[in-house]
């Protein structure tokens, strides 16, 4: 299918919540994309950080294979021995001591709010403006961006923002009432560049 086809399809059918470059992806190859012309690209997106093994990848190709022809989908309502392979490894990496398995960060954005807000007791969260952090109703609220929020309001309260990068005002906002600090990935579209932040969460409880 030609790239003019593909992208008039996806207006017609996708909902229209991207704004994406006027090319269709078909292939990868390691940490290189190629469009539909051929065009080479380095990818620096990784899935949004989330795969980061490359295109392409005979390994981790072979091991999808494996898993999909013995088991798919169980959910999380039954034991499967691959799942708890994971949770300790990832245990004893993090030096943590369980693990929360969630599909997107928005979901993990939600599972962190819950946690802050069921051990402490408390409900206010602090975040910063301009930051993104999910679409879903919960990450909404902690995200930054009024353009984002403003149609869906009002929102889950509980929250409020203080400027990036500025620890005082982080400092400031702090009050025995509350719960976290979230510190996540700030993803800003700024003529069509995308800048990215480190990721630090931490609950602080007073």
């Amino acid at each position: 299918m030609e790239t003019n086809k593909i992208i008039g399809l996806e207006k017609r059918h996708v909902m229209q919540t991207y704004t994406r470059p006027k090319f269709v992806l078909g292939h990868g190859n390691g940490c290189y994309l190629f469009d539909k012309k051929g065009k080479k690209y380095i990818d620096l997106v990784g899935g949004l950080a989330t795969c980061l093994l490359g295109h392409g990848n005979k390994k981790f190709a072979e091991a999808l294979k494996k898993q999909i022809e013995k088991l798919t989908n169980s959910t999380n309502l039954y034991y499967t021995e691959e799942q708890v392979k994971l949770a300790e490894k990832l245990a004893k990496l993090s030096g943590l001591s369980k693990c929360f398995f969630s599909n997107s960060g928005a979901e993990s954005v939600e599972a962190a709010i819950k946690l802050a807000r069921k051990h402490t007791k408390k409900i206010h969260i602090i975040s910063t403006k301009e930051a993104f952090h999910g679409r879903t109703f919960g990450s909404l609220a902690a995200t930054g961006k009024e353009k984002i929020r403003k149609p869906f309001k009002p929102l889950l309260s509980g929250f409020s923002h203080v400027k990036y990068g500025n620890a005082s005002a982080i400092e400031y906002a702090i009050t025995k009432k509350t719960a976290a600090v979230q510190y996540f990935d700030d993803f800003r579209r700024d003529t069509n560049r995308m800048r990215k932040n480190w990721k630090i969460f931490c609950i602080r409880a007073r």
